[in-house]
């Protein structure tokens, strides 16, 4: 669903994170604002490279750790066709702007992301989908990472 503009803060639009509302809030380009520090939050890198930030309440206080990029999507794109993930059009994973954003399939999602380059696939011993399959980053480009097993990327990106 997504929410009415809750306020406007220097004039930049902030719409209520859904699940910590009153709490935290998100602006069109993946900005993170904090209600009760009266501040925007800083973001760290996953080793994936996906803005997160850790997110919690009074009532709870266990923080959850949330991809900025989804907060952006939940805030601002209208998820008709109830779809899981949420791709970045550029391949930029830190373009967290909602113009970046669309809603897609899992399998949307890992499609484009062989059509782009983004996604490879690497020969791993004499098999392909050996072990567990784990994301080997491409030291030339490091926007570019190999999945070293077949099948799709795990995690809701």
């Amino acid at each position: 669903m997504i929410a009415e503009p809750k306020n406007l803060l220097y004039g930049v639009e902030l719409r209520p994170i859904e699940g910590v509302e009153g709490y935290y809030s998100v602006t069109k380009d993946g900005r993170v604002f904090s209600h009760f520090k009266m501040s925007f939050l800083k973001t760290s890198k996953n080793w994936l490279g996906y803005e997160q930030i850790p997110l919690g309440t009074k009532e709870n206080p266990i923080r959850k750790i949330k991809y900025v990029h989804r907060l952006v999507a939940q805030a601002y794109l209208p998820n008709i066709e109830d779809k899981s993930d949420v791709n970045h059009i550029d391949g930029n994973k830190i373009n967290n702007d909602v113009s970046n954003l669309e809603w897609t399939t899992r399998s949307e999602n890992v499609q484009k992301g062989y059509d782009t380059g983004l996604i490879s696939r690497i020969k791993v011993g004499s098999k392909w989908g050996q072990g567990r399959g784990k994301k080997v980053f491409n030291p030339n480009d490091p926007n570019k990472f190999y999945i070293a097993r077949a099948g799709s990327v795990n995690g809701n990106c």
